[in-house]
């Protein structure tokens, strides 16, 4: 009898690292940043989708995975079948065992990241055209549609450029992550801003239709303005930044 409880117990002690192992948070926690955060959280205590932690989802993992690949209609969650050959089930799975096993996180994000992450793609803003490159009468005409693309991420996550009058298309930025909206400059017609999924904001010349620079300003988050004379793009729940 003795023998046997000593071979149980070695079995249970054995079984815990591996089954802790077989858990790779900082894989499931990449995912939720780069499918879920925007809408749910970089914490994942909720923003303008429902907080998703241990504390707070009422759901089982199977129940989570599933609406991961579903959806929940006609909610703001959307279905997803792209996503059956963007993520595999394993990484599904991660996801449902991030959701429902672990607490809310505490992520950091500061004006030193900020200041780091600001990204200088035309060193020389002066080398740029000096009227706009397309056929347009007015550009105050110019439309823009923020297309997100079937995962809001990749080459179809970009801001699509429209004259209002003709409707002719003339011209896109790309945004690696998907666009949620733009704000023109107040008082220079050339520039405008836009917000994307992963915080980062983009400084856009519209003479050009490129990204001359940006900068992360959040982890996430969807809002954006810009003050009246132009200086200063404060996005929401994260500090202002000027250019």
């Amino acid at each position: 009898m003795k023998k046997m409880r000593a071979v149980v117990a070695f079995l249970v002690i054995a079984g815990t690292p591996l089954a802790c192992a077989a858990f790779d948070l900082q894989r499931a926690e990449r995912l939720f940043a780069q499918h879920c955060a925007v809408c749910h959280g970089a914490d994942r205590g909720g923003y303008i989708g429902p907080a998703l932690n241990r504390d707070e989802t009422k759901l089982s993992r199977g129940e989570v995975a599933e609406v991961v690949l579903s959806g929940r209609p006609p909610t703001l969650m959307p279905q997803h079948p792209s996503w059956r050959g963007a993520l595999s089930a394993k990484d599904r799975d991660l996801l449902a065992e991030l959701v429902t096993t672990q607490p809310k996180s505490m992520p950091s994000w500061g004006i030193d990241d900020v200041r780091k992450s600001l990204q200088v793609l035309v060193a020389d803003e002066a080398t740029l055209p000096s009227a706009p490159r397309y056929k347009i009468d007015r550009i105050d005409d110019l439309m823009a549609v923020m297309s997100r693309g079937r995962r809001a991420a990749g080459k179809e996550a970009k801001v699509l450029f429209f004259d209002g009058r003709t409707h002719r298309k003339v011209g896109e930025v790309p945004t690696v992550f998907g666009p949620h909206l733009m704000d023109f400059h107040p008082t220079d017609e050339r520039w405008a801003y836009v917000r994307d999924d992963a915080g980062w904001v983009h400084k856009v010349d519209l003479y050009s239709m490129r990204t001359v620079r940006k900068v992360r300003a959040g982890l996430n988050g969807t809002s954006l303005a810009v003050s009246r004379d132009g200086r200063y793009r404060p996005p929401a729940r994260t500090c202002r930044t000027r250019w």
